[in-house]
């Protein structure tokens, strides 16, 4: 561990034992408490004025400070801090970063009817039915329109064998994903700093900025050979997730603490002598004295603007550029918690798809944020206990909180309507599921202490707060959650150690969850895929009896009987160096029940036996799409695979390492679209000819997304400690 790190890591030991209650921040719970766990106060309150929101934060900043502080007067020595050490520098947070309808049933133009199987075409693979998630490719049956290496693309897709490029534009920065909704398009992108245009934010100081800012594009493809903008957002904050439902769109993004920058080390060093003895402690004293007080007065003097998320906005008109700039959210959109979690920010935009250009209402909470989950009516989004740990009142390292919106009401607003808390950290969307008003949410317990466990909270909406009626504990003591999913009244788990235990649940009595049945099989399904009304799909790892994992592994669950699960048909696939995408993003799978099609991504890196599967390629990388057949009767039988090894896009070489991964499929008709980040390949699914291959085009997106200059500092080796002369 570099000296930086370790300094961060005592640090982060020293305040988790010195948690200390806000004093200034009054409590104004409603008092519904109760539930299976600690649930007093976990609603927030809307600010009533900015003068509040103000007061808020520099109070909430300067105990922090002080709180630091006091742990370098304790050990002035053991810290080895420097003299750039701020607790508001964005930078040393920045670098990990890494229903019923929305008040419109009248929607005109595609749906892209999310979830479903439509007549001609696949759609997004997403949790929910009816509520959209926004993805790398997207297709109406008429068009498809992807993103890839910093272009949007669309493509006319009939007659498949000579599918045709329509037009592309370039989008700023690294594009993840977008939504398609009649003729336009939203992108979302991650913008790098260094790559702003000049023209945004032409009077801030570029270092003002985190690393990383997120980018809205939103574009007309009505004529898709002359595209135009409808308007671009650039916001100050990290994208989680979002989520479509009919022509309302909500965005949930992360910002890292902001705030004013302060020291809060003092070198001991003048004040000791050579050797760091005979050392003048009233002087040290004396000196974190003085910066204590040359923090508060920055930190009082700080204005709004630099504690809330900036958004720069371009909206395109006939007559010209209409321009704004200001923070995302006003001031009595924002939101507190009433026991305080630090001075992120999470924020909820919404887009009304319908009239991209309207003013948007956005929301705001001193909060952070990290897993999202959306039912066709309300919003959830957890909490990190990693982000937040030194935050909490009474900090519990084994508890997220959940945060709740409305978004049924209007397709303009998302409306906060309140919050619960429950044990353990949550592993992704699909450990969330709504269901006949009440949220059902599994977690697991113990990284930071003590064994793990598994457990299954039901929540239901009170006044301003989620509170827990039902629990089930303690599921597969010393295993941790590897994947979920609820559906209607039951639910599964998949838990893993060694063996892969999947769990069958009864959720019909949301006060009184239960296990039913339970098996266990080597390896771990990480996506669990429904598949009619008696059956579940596993998609996931091969595994042995000492818990090493590999390749994929495809499994028909009967679960006819509820109480005892059964495997009516297993696939293995691969080696110790196959892997899938889609074992980490349930968008690169693709069920297409129509045609009882299953495909999904799968890569090898060339170190396979001779004995391997005759498909694969010995000794050399191997890229390409899985198709199979699934079926009941047959279980899973191997049709093709579309092979993307060679491909090198437009640029004719091999520009980025592994850019023919295969990202996506889609199907259209008879013919199966698989996307790489080199190629578009057209395959035939009644003769299994690729009839088509179109390749893409590149833009290392990355390029100038961090020039700063402290980026060539390097760091001393773990030995190297600082020379304290």
């Amino acid at each position: 561990m570099g000296t930086r790190l370790r300094i961060i890591s005592m640090i982060a030991f020293g305040l988790a034992l010195l948690v200390a209650p806000l004093i200034f921040v009054s409590c104004q719970g409603d008092g519904n408490g109760g539930g299976e766990t600690a649930q007093t106060s976990n609603n927030l309150h809307r600010m009533e004025s900015c003068n509040e929101a103000l007061s808020y934060l520099r109070a909430l900043e300067i105990e922090q400070m002080e709180r630091i502080i006091d742990e370098y007067r304790d050990d002035p020595f053991g810290w080895y801090g420097d003299d750039d050490d701020e607790l508001g520098d964005d930078d040393s947070a920045d670098d990990d970063s890494g229903d019923d309808d929305s008040g419109d049933d009248d929607s005109t133009g595609d749906d892209d009817d999310a979830g479903r199987d439509d007549d001609d075409h696949s759609d997004t693979n997403v949790q929910e039915e009816g509520v959209d998630e926004a993805d790398l490719v997207k297709t109406d049956g008429e068009r498809l329109v992807l993103v890839t290496n910093g272009h949007l693309l669309v493509f006319d897709p009939k007659p498949a064998d000579q599918t045709t490029e329509l037009g592309r534009i370039e989008i700023t920065g690294v594009a993840t994903e977008m939504f398609l909704y009649a003729d336009y398009v939203l992108v979302f992108s991650a913008v790098g700093r260094s790559q702003l245009p000049d023209d945004v934010w032409p009077d801030l100081d570029v270092e003002q900025l985190p690393r990383e800012v997120l980018k809205l594009t939103v574009v007309d493809i009505s004529d898709p050979a002359a595209m135009q903008l409808v308007r671009e957002d650039y916001v100050e904050g990290y994208y989680l997730s979002s989520r479509r439902v009919d022509n309302g769109v909500r965005v949930a993004l992360w910002s890292s603490d902001k705030g004013p920058d302060y020291k809060t080390w003092i070198d001991p060093s003048p004040y000791c002598d050579e050797y760091w003895e005979n050392c003048d402690f009233d002087a040290i004293n004396a000196a974190y004295d003085a910066l204590e007080r040359e923090n508060r007065e920055l930190i009082e003097s700080s204005e709004l603007e630099s504690w809330m998320p900036r958004l720069y906005q371009i909206v395109h008109t006939p007559q010209g550029e209409q321009i704004s700039s200001g923070t995302l959210s006003d001031c009595t959109d924002l939101y507190r918690p009433s026991n305080s979690q630090g001075t992120d920010s999470l924020s909820v935009i919404s887009i009304d798809m319908k009239d991209p250009a309207a003013k948007q209402h956005d929301i705001g909470l001193i909060a952070d944020g990290s897993i999202v989950y959306a039912s066709t009516s309300a919003l959830y989004v957890t909490t990190d206990p990693w982000q937040a740990w030194d935050w909490f009142e009474d900090y519990d390292p084994d508890s997220s909180l959940i945060h709740k919106f409305d978004i049924a009401s209007t397709a303009s607003e998302a409306i906060y309507v309140g919050t619960g808390e429950v044990e353990g950290w949550v592993l992704n969307q699909f450990s969330m599921s709504e269901y006949q008003d009440y949220l059902r949410i599994a977690t697991t317990t113990g990284n930071w202490s003590g064994e793990q466990a598994n457990h299954v909270f039901v929540l239901e909406q009170g006044s301003m707060q989620l509170t827990v009626v039902g629990a089930l504990r303690d599921i597969a003591p010393g295993e941790e959650i590897r994947s979920a999913r609820f559906l209607g009244d039951r639910g599964f788990l998949v838990t893993f150690e060694q063996i892969d235990p999947l769990f069958t649940l009864d959720m019909s009595d949301p006060t009184a969850p239960a296990v039913v049945g339970e098996l266990q099989m080597p390896g771990y399904s990480a996506y669990l895929h429904p598949f009619g009304e008696d059956y579940l799909l596993g998609f996931g790892l091969q595994g042995d009896q000492w818990g090493d994992t590999w390749g994929v592994k495809l499994v028909l669950f009967d679960v006819s009987d509820f109480a005892a699960p059964t495997i009516l048909h297993q696939e293995n696939i691969g080696n110790y160096d196959g892997r899938s995408l889609a074992n980490q993003d349930h968008k690169a799978f693709l069920y297409y029940a129509s045609k009882d099609l299953l495909a999904f991504p799968y890569s090898e890196w060339g170190y396979g036996d001779d004995d391997d599967d005759d498909d694969l390629k010995y000794g050399e990388d191997y890229h390409a799409l899985m198709i199979y057949r699934a079926t009941v009767e047959q279980g899973f039988t191997h049709l093709h695979d579309v092979d993307h090894s060679d491909f090198t896009g437009e640029t004719g070489s091999d520009p980025l390492y592994g850019n023919n991964n295969v990202l996506r499929s889609v199907v259209i008709g008879d013919y199966i679209y698989s996307i790489s980040e080199a190629a578009l390949v057209v395959t035939d699914m009644d003769s299994w000819d690729d009839v088509l291959a179109i390749d893409l085009p590149y833009r290392d997106p990355w390029t100038g997304y961090d020039d700063d200059d402290d980026d060539d500092e390097v760091w001393p080796d773990d030995d190297d400690d600082p020379d304290p002369a």
